[in-house]
């Protein structure tokens, strides 16, 4: 065993810090700034080492115990911040994603990164809606080592959801399998999906995504004015009169402002992975459009009601800084089964993009399906949104954004409620089944144009845009997206980045291009990893 002592600087985005060893740069894993450890290295290479710290001398104030010892050091990947307490996790990716704009993009921003609701009272575990498991030569479910494709085996996985976290797929040998998909949706049991799945993978699971809307009318400048529930015919949302099924399957009366969004994606597809991403983002996208903030945080850092109060406060010990000598990126991306592909999009590989139906690849619409607007399936969740007194689309109504571009878009989850603002929305996404998913999703709405095409091909395309929403996967839009959204003009652009590199790169481009960059917030939506997901609103 090859061991160095290392006292270890700042963060690098990626999982690790960033020590020096006779003028060389050593990325460390399970280590914190400010640290004295001894490391293993494991990797030598001419520009930098690669080491994992396996004893501590002098440990950080923002030190715990590991949540999930199986991926401490010498174990799996997906929860290479276990270590860390929670607010100094948020504090290391917000650091992350400022070095990032301003290394990359050349751009000074405050960043805050928030916790979604939940997760400070349950230690940030409990969140993961899917799981991707391999099976070891022995039959045993496990995860890969980071940078490698070892598979070392797993009992339980408690960043998952409690039907998840102990599944019985844990308790029993697998021979002759080589990967296991787990999904627990937010409506119905846990699907299990056997090397690929074969016809089950094609299953279409339900997923309910409870939003708070604003309450008020839409008008030339968002929403411009108060009234009370009951209103008129064309007034704001009301209580709606039944029970429905919320998310996770509670039932209940949603409240005033609350509509419930149906979605339908294949047991193999791509969605969110933390339990309450999909509402969070829909409502920031919302926010976003209607009064340009997308957390309330305008640059400020004040907080927002759908946050824990005080998850991002300082701990002692304050996580160091990624700039200066030890800026480098750190090479490794948390490794495990999980990280092969962006954890935090609508889009990605999994997630399949829907054929044309009749009226042509520019106007594909969701085929009727049985039951009608309102009416539950028999999951009990509705096939279209209910909790609304009225229906939100109207004439005249949202005309601040008549036309929308949702660009990377999956299976619907902006596109369904920028619909229902009023706006012609065009989904662009090239996967056939996500676009499958798409269709269903809209079905009975208006104003829904579904392109199953590469980004970069379609939008040359499109009508003029007033606003373009983009979830792009990890690699970001890239230069022609981005060159091709500063031609068209929008007034708005509202992205959403699952890697501060690829944001870094694009906000620089639509900067050069004459954009603002506004509000940049994050969300802690993968606890204990490095990962963070950020809403960027840039203006014209």
């Amino acid at each position: 065993m090859d061991e160095v002592e290392l006292r270890v600087g700042g963060v690098a985005h990626g999982g690790c810090c960033v020590a020096r060893l006779d003028g060389r740069v050593v990325f460390v894993r399970h280590t914190l700034p400010g640290e004295v450890i001894v490391a293993e290295v494991l990797e030598r290479r001419a520009q930098f080492w690669r080491a994992e710290a396996v004893r501590v001398l002098e440990p950080s104030p923002d030190r715990v115990p590991h949540v999930w010892p199986a991926a401490g050091p010498g174990g799996v990947g997906g929860a290479d911040l276990g270590h860390v307490t929670l607010p100094a996790q948020q504090r290391w990716k917000a650091e992350a994603v400022r070095q990032a704009l301003r290394r990359i993009g050349h751009i000074e921003r405050d960043v805050e990164v928030r916790a979604a609701p939940g997760d400070a009272a349950n230690g940030g575990l409990g969140w993961r809606t899917r799981l991707d498991l391999e099976v070891d030569d022995a039959g045993r479910p496990g995860m890969h080592a980071p940078r490698s494709g070892r598979v070392i085996a797993v009992d339980s996985m408690p960043l998952a959801v409690p039907a998840l976290a102990e599944h019985a797929v844990f308790q029993r040998r697998w021979p002759g399998v080589r990967r296991i998909h787990l999904v627990a949706p937010s409506v119905g049991g846990v699907g299990v999906l056997v090397d690929g799945g074969g016809p089950a993978a094609a299953r279409w699971l339900h997923e309910a995504v409870e939003v708070v809307l604003p309450a008020g009318r839409w008008g030339a400048d968002g929403w411009l004015e108060e009234l009370p529930v009951g209103a008129a015919a064309d007034g704001p949302m009301e209580r709606p009169r039944g029970p429905i099924e919320g998310p996770r399957g509670g039932a209940g009366v949603a409240p005033p402002g609350t509509v419930v969004l149906p979605y339908r994606v294949r047991a193999d597809g791509f969605w969110q992975v933390h339990k309450e991403a999909p509402q969070l983002l829909v409502e920031a996208v919302l926010a976003a459009a209607v009064a340009g903030v997308a957390f309330g945080l305008a640059g400020s850092g004040g907080g927002g009601p759908a946050f824990d109060s005080g998850a991002a406060g300082r701990a002692p010990g304050g996580v160091g800084c990624v700039g200066g000598p030890d800026s480098a990126r750190c090479p490794d991306s948390a490794g495990g089964s999980d990280s092969a592909r962006c954890p935090d999009s609508v889009g990605g590989p999994d997630s399949a993009r829907c054929p044309d139906s009749a009226g042509g690849p520019d106007s594909a619409r969701c085929p009727d399906s049985a039951g009608g607007p309102g009416v539950p399936n028999s999951t009990g969740v509705p096939n279209n949104p209910v909790g609304l007194g009225h229906p939100l689309r109207a004439p005249g109504e949202w005309n601040r954004w008549p036309t929308v571009w949702d660009l990377y878009s999956g299976s619907g989850l902006f596109t369904v409620p920028l619909a229902l603002t009023g706006a012609d929305v065009w989904a662009v996404e090239a996967d056939p089944a996500a676009n499958r998913a798409a269709r269903r999703n809209a079905h009975g709405l208006d104003g829904i144009h579904l392109v199953q095409a590469e980004v970069a091909t379609a939008i040359k395309d499109l009508p003029a845009p007033d606003l373009v929403v983009l979830d792009p996967p990890r690699r970001g839009a890239g230069a022609r997206v981005s060159a091709a959204i500063v031609q068209a003009r929008p007034r708005r652009v509202i992205y959403v980045a699952c890697d501060p590199a690829a944001l870094a790169r694009d906000a620089a481009a639509l900067i050069r291009g004459g954009y603002r960059l506004g509000e940049v917030s994050g969300l802690d939506l993968f606890p204990h990893t490095h990962h963070v997901e950020c809403v960027a609103i840039f203006e014209r």
